[in-house]
């Protein structure tokens, strides 16, 4: 669908799906104040990403959000059959950093909201990942002790950090993100997974 944005508005292709899930920040969040206006800011945060000029950024989002954006995305191979294992026996939870509007498109084109107890967008007021406020929300709203709760997540400096600051175990999946793994001083996730797969051995599910 990125790539039919970059048709539709005429512009060279600059960033594919991946890029802009790179991009997505707290940030970016903040400072936007609708779709449209995200999306824009996403894709001239690729732009400089890619280092090309960001004029024609907006053209692109325009085009990404006229043909559904938000249903651009899958997801990751095993992920429904992990969340429905987890659902069998775990109280599920989602915490993003991501625009609450877009991020309501994205579960549910997922189809996968039916298997989270609690659904917690980060805002500015509240804090962004990696504050604790959004996963202190989440324990609340699952009414779990954060010794109880392990959260599972690709991003070092979002989740683990966060995680911890909330007093949660961690698990780091680095989808996406390898660039973390030659990160010096940040924060040690608990156990490190090469993939979704996996998370079903550590936390002792049946196949």
């Amino acid at each position: 669908m990125v790539a039919e944005a970059f048709d539709r508005a005429n512009v060279e292709p600059y960033c594919t799906a991946a890029d802009l899930g790179t991009v997505e920040s707290e940030s970016l969040a903040a400072a936007a104040n609708n779709e449209l206006n995200y999306y824009t800011l996403s894709f001239e945060a690729a732009a400089e990403l890619a280092g090309v000029p960001s004029e024609d950024a907006p053209a692109v989002a325009r085009a990404y959000y006229a043909i559904g954006g938000h249903s651009d995305v899958e997801c990751l191979p095993g992920a429904k059959d992990v969340l429905r294992h987890c659902n069998e026996t775990y109280t599920l939870g989602l915490i993003t950093n991501g625009l609450k509007e877009i991020q309501q498109k994205k579960v549910d084109t997922l189809g996968i909201r039916e298997w989270f107890e609690t659904l917690v967008f980060a805002t500015p007021e509240q804090g962004y990942k990696p504050d604790p406020a959004p996963f202190e929300q989440a324990l609340s709203d699952l009414d779990i002790a954060s010794n109880e709760t392990v959260h599972v997540g690709n991003s070092r400096v979002a989740d683990v950090a966060g995680a911890h600051a909330a007093g949660i175990h961690s698990i780091w999946i680095p989808y996406e993100t390898p660039h973390e793994e030659a990160t010096d001083n940040g924060p040690e996730p608990e156990q490190t997974l090469d993939t979704l797969h996996d998370l079903k051995a550590v936390l002792k599910m049946d196949s």
